[in-house]
């Protein structure tokens, strides 16, 4: 390397350390400069209490993880408690939420829960930055940390106490984690494969999606031609070992997610139930198939029993929501919802710089076939059950594309 590319190089990471700490200060800016959200306080509330009483009954419909999180700096306070009142679970949690912030001192409980949470946005910068090194180049990951850094939509939903960046940042990790699994296979590589994806299951539900894209992603490398013909290994040796893989890091998310309701099955202790029991709820959904399948993992106990009622809630409420687009209400989702959200809310020079790669990919010009499918099928799968679920409530619900594509936009002015 000349002495003008390390002088170069270098300058990137003092770059990189000067966005860091602008993102930081963004994050924090918007923790002391924003009111609380409508559901903020139900999920610092439900966190403190799945920590403190094991209890995962006030707000099954969004797993734990970022609840706790948000909830940690909170052990250290004398807080006082609102009574239980064996309400309906989202009248007690966004009732009793409201209690437990007001009756307290609200302003350094949403301070520390969101700083904590915003521990999340940090992390995924700093991934965005490493994947697109590895992927493209120092110079690409530093335009993909330049993009994220300075997109509205990541400041918006950066220091809010809520699930969405946590899948974004967790599911990211995954997809990241198994592209360095596939190019270098080692034990170290698939554990943390597992880990990242158990972390996106207890992030949200919607992490679930996941698993489908290790599949396809899985599909992909087994018929993708190696750049170099000499490592080309036979189809069935590639199969099995990707099989392998899969069902270990199954095994390994499946215990993550278990870890973070305590590996219990029951919802609630100390003699509580669910309100309404999980049996009832799951009889709300419209389709019988669902509610066969969720009745047989819940009575295997496959999975805690309040993980099993959020999923049952996540597919109700996929038909309870109208939309409003352009001007005019409808009944239920419509398809172009997430595409128009995406295209307006989305900065010009991102929207110029993935243009430019899709281009680049149609044209050939540019080249790395892994890293452009891992690239490009995890966020067009994410889109494409987005715009057929019927769920049209916000951009937030397809955030987790954009880390991948702020490393594919800058990949070609990168290189």
């Amino acid at each position: 390397m000349s002495i003008a590319e390390k002088i170069s190089r270098h300058s990137i990471m003092v770059g990189v350390v000067v966005l860091l700490s602008i993102f930081l200060f963004e994050l924090t800016l918007t923790v002391r400069c924003t009111s609380i959200t409508w559901d903020e306080d139900d999920h610092i509330y439900a966190g403190y209490m799945s920590l403190t009483r094991g209890d995962f009954g006030l707000n099954p419909e969004h797993p734990p993880l970022v609840k706790q999180l948000a909830a940690i700096p909170l052990l250290s306070l004398q807080l006082k408690m609102p009574a239980l009142e064996n309400r309906e679970f989202k009248h007690e949690a966004f009732l009793g939420g409201k209690d437990f912030i007001f009756r307290n001192d609200a302003e350094t409980i949403l301070f520390r829960a969101r700083m904590a949470a915003a521990l999340l946005a940090f992390l995924l910068a700093i991934l965005v930055f490493l994947a697109g090194r590895e992927m493209f180049g120092v110079e690409a990951a530093f335009i993909a940390l330049t993009l994220l850094v300075f997109d509205p939509n990541v400041l918006a939903h950066g220091a809010v106490v809520g699930t969405d960046m946590g899948l974004t940042c967790f599911m990211f990790a995954a997809i990241f984690a198994f592209y360095r699994y596939v190019r270098f296979p080692s034990t170290k590589r698939l554990i943390v494969v597992g880990l990242a994806t158990g972390l996106t299951l207890a992030s949200k539900h919607t992490g679930i999606l996941l698993i489908p894209m290790l599949v396809m992603l899985s599909a992909a490398e087994l018929f993708r031609k190696p750049e170099n013909e000499q490592k080309r290994e036979p189809v069935g040796k590639r199969a099995g070992r990707l099989a392998i893989a899969f069902v270990a890091i199954s095994a390994i998310a499946l215990t993550t997610l278990w870890a973070f309701y305590g590996f219990r099955y029951a919802a609630r202790g100390a003699g509580l139930q669910l309100n309404p029991p999980f049996a009832q709820s799951v009889h709300y959904l419209s389709r019988p198939h669902e509610v066969r399948l969720l009745e047989t993992v819940a009575h295997y106990h496959l999975l805690p029993e309040s993980y099993l009622d959020g999923l049952a809630d996540v597919r109700i409420m996929s038909d309870f929501y109208t939309s409003y687009l352009f001007g005019k209400i409808y009944p239920h989702g419509v398809w172009y919802y997430f595409p128009a959200a995406f295209a307006i809310k989305s900065t010009l020079p991102f929207l110029f710089l993935l243009c430019l790669a899709v281009w680049m990919i149609a044209s050939r010009r540019l080249t790395g076939t892994r890293e452009i499918l891992f690239l490009t099928i995890p966020p067009a799968f994410h889109l494409f059950i987005a715009m057929s679920a019927g769920m049209n409530i916000g951009l937030r619900h397809i955030l987790p594309m954009y880390p991948f594509l702020y490393v594919l936009g800058a990949g070609p002015p990168g290189r």
